[in-house]
């Protein structure tokens, strides 16, 4: 099991970090939610940064919930597609 972490924003950078690592738009998280971890991806839009689940539902990340870095569950997806 990868180690978990809580997340942390930069506002004036608006910067998502993970331990102390930058997050990037594209990069494969979990994202603990009632006990269960979900895949999905980070994104960026004019509000902020949020979460990209697998079923294609959007939540708004904030500082402090609990997130781990993680493989992509698809597998292999060319460079730059997003699922």
């Amino acid at each position: 099991m990868a180690n978990e972490f809580t997340l942390a924003i930069d506002s004036i950078a608006s910067q998502l970090k993970l331990n102390g690592s930058a997050v990037h738009t594209g990069d494969w998280l979990e994202l603990c939610v009632f006990g269960y971890w979900i895949p999905g991806q980070a994104a960026i839009d004019d509000s902020g940064w949020y979460f990209l689940t697998l079923d294609h539902v959007g939540v708004r990340l904030r500082p402090g919930l609990r997130a781990r870095f993680c493989e992509n569950p698809l597998g292999t997806v060319p460079s730059g597609e997003r699922f």
